[in-house]
């Protein structure tokens, strides 16, 4: 594998990391509680922008298994609740559910990413170090001739 996929994908992942990571301090959220309004004008905005981001990187990285698992616990799941919310009126409160998996599947992610990061991360070590035995052993072989 090419040392600049490898780079493109640790860049790529690492920023992903990031944004999961973000924590908001617990005084925010306690406040965030009593203000459900608020909350869901916040959280949904946030989840829209950054489901464009997230499946930006996700076929920019070619994470095929990690699409398709997006599409069945967070996309199948909002399609479902706006057929049925259209047809009982409980729109609104139906659309909770798909909001709820979508940021369970990013807590879920995030533990996923960090494997992935550390494999990559092995994976650029494991060939700075051939390369550096290579060129070791170039350099020998010229000192023997």
């Amino acid at each position: 594998m090419e040392m600049e996929s490898i780079s493109s994908e640790r860049y790529y992942l690492t920023k992903l990391d990031k944004y999961l990571n973000y924590g908001l301090s617990s005084s925010i959220l306690f406040v965030l509680t009593y203000l459900w309004d608020l909350t869901l004008v916040l959280a949904i905005p946030a989840a829209t922008i950054f489901t464009v981001y997230m499946v930006y990187v996700f076929i920019k990285e070619k994470k095929i298994a990690w699409i398709t698992w997006f599409i069945v616990t967070v996309i199948t799941p909002f399609i479902f609740c706006i057929i049925v919310g259209l047809k009982t009126g409980y729109l609104g409160a139906l659309l909770l559910i798909p909001l709820g998996f979508f940021y369970f599947y990013c807590f879920m992610l995030k533990f996923s990413i960090k494997d992935r990061l550390s494999e990559v991360i092995a994976k650029e070590e494991l060939q700075l170090n051939r390369e550096e035995e290579w060129k070791e052993l170039q350099i020998w072989q010229d000192q023997l001739k």
